[in-house]
């Protein structure tokens, strides 16, 4: 008679077995901006029978550390993006949050605001998706210049590949 694993069913499961996926797993499509750059998980969320420990001693390992889930709307972040996976460099967060600690984004001052990313603030991006929603020749290239960035950034705002998690209550 096998023992039931209890933690096959946890929560938080497939959250631990993605960020292992993502270090180890070479054909994992998102390796590359992981294990492929160096990103490693802990020793002591990586322990299995394998390695010394316990079958999921790794696993509850990580769930004693990160605590649980706050939400669904969360999901694992590592705080400085170049560095492993390990207690002190992960925390809970949300999608705006995940959003906005990207390598490609410095927090840089702008117009009075701490911001991220195409150098638009939230507010001029909400302006831009208000002004898209009544489509006009030209609309692409006029807001380009309006705003001083590349018609890229628009065309990215407009097809919500970029500041998709800052909604347009407005309407």
């Amino acid at each position: 008679m096998t023992q039931k694993r209890l933690w096959a069913d946890h929560p938080l499961q497939n959250t631990y077995r993605s960020m292992i996926n993502r270090c180890y797993c070479t054909v994992n499509t998102h390796f590359y901006n992981y294990g492929g750059r160096g990103i490693k998980v802990c020793d002591q969320w990586r322990l299995n029978r394998r390695n010394g420990g316990k079958t999921s001693e790794g696993f509850q390992n990580f769930i004693r550390d990160m605590g649980p889930r706050p939400s669904e709307n969360y999901t694992l972040e590592r705080i400085n993006t170049n560095g492993n996976y390990e207690p002190k460099n992960c925390k809970w967060a949300t999608k705006k949050e995940q959003a906005l600690n990207r390598r490609k984004y410095q927090i840089i001052k702008l117009r009075g605001e701490n911001h991220h990313q195409n150098k638009l603030t939230e507010k001029e991006v909400l302006e831009i998706k208000q002004e898209l929603k009544n489509p006009r020749r030209g609309l692409i290239t006029f807001l380009a210049k309006k705003y001083k960035v590349d018609r890229k950034n628009i065309y990215s705002i407009k097809k919500n590949e970029s500041w998709a998690w800052l909604n347009d209550h407005s309407t």
